[in-house]
């Protein structure tokens, strides 16, 4: 129940008129106050209908205001009038019972004044826990009010985040179902209905290929029949050459054989011939043509100038005869000249060059059919290019694409981990919430729930060890208070036992301090200033200590000399063997005189052994 709420239910105890029309919501801020705090906590908690007076009641004070001349009364008067009534009220006694009343009422005096100064001490220490409990209670107030401002900020803070966290949810929602629709299109034709590659049906486009490559395996074999090759001729176009008639083997294409040869040399023969004698045909032709046109052209000049002329001189006339006849003899006699021996000449050079302008026409027809051949040919590779950059830019498509399924695939699994391991989060958590012993009752237990854990095991934390065992059947919330007052009750003599034990722990180390000052006193030179080192007072030990020093800076000296000697007799002995064998048998004569015997006999031995050699 909140503050406001519970404000408002006790206005309706005192029955404040018009309650039901207010919000218990516009009176939480009055909470907020933590001044007013006490007081509309003590309203709350403490004020009820019967410290209301009544409409009866005030009309019957009111009445008793107006009709009293003196004043009414109130305090000690009140009480003391009280008393009276009371004792004027009882029945009259007699002079014996008032006198053992008397008597009863002595000693009850003096048993309460000997309890007074118990009951003053109780007093005082309850005065001291009441100011106690009044110093913590007031500080549970000032806790209680913040705590309460938390609660209501992390409220508020809940609610923005539970929207957020909607909101959210709703966002993801859309999103996901978004995601779903756009994965889980159905298979069209088209390519603006649906959002990927991979969802379009693929069938017409199969078929158009197909009956493309039946048209193009058509065209192929209808352009590109047996023999074309050999139609064609040679690949390369620098490769063709003039074809020589004398030499016949020239004549001969890839593919043609020895009967289209022969067929092309009588062709070739009979075109020969034929040009001389048509070629003949013609120019006489062409010359009879001509000497028409000059004869006709003559014959108009003549008559024109037979007309202008006419009746002239007849003598003038044949003379001009006679000079065109003669004339026309020259004539002829050159056309016969030209006729028999230039023109057959002429003939016979261009009957050479008409076969190279045959051969020529020839070879043009071959390049012609070879250009028709690569034309095709360029076609039919441009049309399979072209398919296969369809079919290459479709699987690139199909490739791109799924990468991007890939990337997608592998966020979506990402993204799919991290949400299930915050549901696991969530899930736990929510059993954890969900346990009875995180549940508030909704009606205060005295026992605790054996299945709170926490409880339990804090119950046998603080449970101070009992002289006699007994077994209880439930565990109380009581039980766990009264152990957690014996235990704080052990802490505070614990801590008095540490504060006594430190206490006493500093005397002693005064007291050491005090005796180890001292022996500094008895031991150390009292007239060594701080900053020169201290030197111990006996000479004795001072002389003794520099006595040492000096007899182990001499030892040390000796040993470095002795290991120097030593180094250098070391040193004779390894370069001079003899000196060795000397030193080897100083050593015998002082250790070993029985050893040195032999060694002198061997030797002597020996140098006999050589004087006889």
């Amino acid at each position: 129940m909140s503050s406001g709420t519970q404000f408002v239910e006790s206005l309706k105890k005192l029955h404040y008129p018009s309650t039901r029309k207010l919000q218990s919501e516009g009176f939480d801020w009055l909470f907020d106050n933590e001044e007013a705090l006490p007081f509309l906590d003590w309203f709350c908690h403490n004020v009820s209908s019967s410290n209301v007076l009544t409409s009866q009641e005030i009309k019957q004070y009111n009445l008793l205001q107006s009709s009293s001349e003196s004043e009414i009364l109130s305090g000690e008067q009140l009480e003391a009038a009280l008393e009276v009534t009371s004792l004027t009220q009882d029945e009259e006694l007699t002079a014996e019972e008032i006198e053992a009343e008397i008597d009863m009422l002595q000693d009850q005096l003096k048993a309460l004044e000997k309890r007074k100064p118990l009951l003053i001490h109780h007093r005082n220490k309850l005065s001291v826990h009441q100011t106690a409990l009044t110093h913590k209670a007031s500080n549970l107030g000032s806790s209680e009010a913040g705590l309460k401002r938390q609660n209501k900020q992390l409220k508020e803070q809940l609610q923005t985040t539970t929207a957020l966290l909607n909101s959210s949810l709703d966002d993801l929602s859309s999103s996901s179902s978004g995601l779903i629709s756009l994965y889980t299109g159905s298979q069209t034709d088209s390519l603006t209905s649906v959002p990927f590659l991979s969802q379009v049906n693929l069938r017409q486009y199969h078929t158009a290929e197909d009956k493309f490559t039946h048209e193009l395996k058509a065209f192929t074999k209808k352009q590109f029949f047996e023999g074309i090759a050999d139609l064609a001729g040679y690949s390369q176009t620098d490769e063709f050459k003039l074809l020589n008639i004398s030499d016949p083997q020239s004549l001969l294409v890839k593919g043609e054989g020895p009967q289209v040869r022969e067929g092309e040399c009588h062709e070739l023969d009979r075109l020969k011939t034929l040009y001389t004698d048509s070629q003949k045909v013609s120019m006489k032709a062409l010359a009879e043509a001509k000497r028409v046109e000059a004869a006709s052209r003559y014959a108009e000049e003549c008559i024109q100038a037979t007309q202008d002329i006419y009746p002239g001189n007849t003598k003038a006339l044949s003379e001009r005869l006679r000079d065109v006849q003669s004339e026309s003899q020259k004539v002829t006699g050159e056309m016969e000249h030209l006729w028999r021996e230039v023109i057959p000449e002429l003939l016979d050079v261009n009957l050479e060059l008409q076969a190279t302008h045959i051969l020529y026409g020839d070879y043009n027809l071959k390049i012609l059919r070879q250009n028709y051949f690569t034309s095709k040919q360029d076609t039919l590779i441009r049309e399979l290019v072209v398919q296969r950059a369809r079919n290459h830019f479709l699987g690139m498509g199909y490739e791109t694409e799924s990468r991007a399924h890939h990337q997608v695939h592998r966020e979506l699994s990402t993204i799919e981990q991290m949400l299930q391991e915050d549901h696991r989060d969530h899930q736990s958590r929510m059993n954890l919430m969900s346990d009875s012993c995180l549940v508030v009752p909704k009606s205060p237990r005295n026992t605790v729930n054996s299945r709170d854990v926490f409880i339990n095991h804090l119950s046998q934390v603080i449970k101070s060890t009992p002289t006699v065992e007994t077994q209880q059947l439930f565990l109380t919330f009581k039980d766990i208070l009264d152990n957690a007052s014996h235990l704080t009750g052990n802490l505070h003599k614990l801590r008095d036992i540490l504060r006594d034990s430190s206490e006493s722990q500093d005397k002693r180390i005064s007291m050491l301090e005090q005796h180890m000052k001292a022996c500094e006193a008895a031991v150390y030179d009292k007239t060594a200033l701080p900053e020169v080192q201290v030197l111990l007072t006996p000479p004795q030990i001072q002389n003794g200590i520099t006595q040492l020093e000096q007899m182990i800076e001499n030892m040390e000296q000796t040993i470095l000399e002795i290991m120097g000697e030593y180094n250098n007799k070391l040193k004779v002995l390894k370069g001079d063997p003899l000196e060795a064998r000397k030193r080897q048998l100083f050593v015998h004569f002082f250790t070993q005189p029985a050893q040195l015997r032999r060694e002198i006999k061997a030797i002597m031995d020996r140098l006999q052994a050589l004087s006889v050699t």
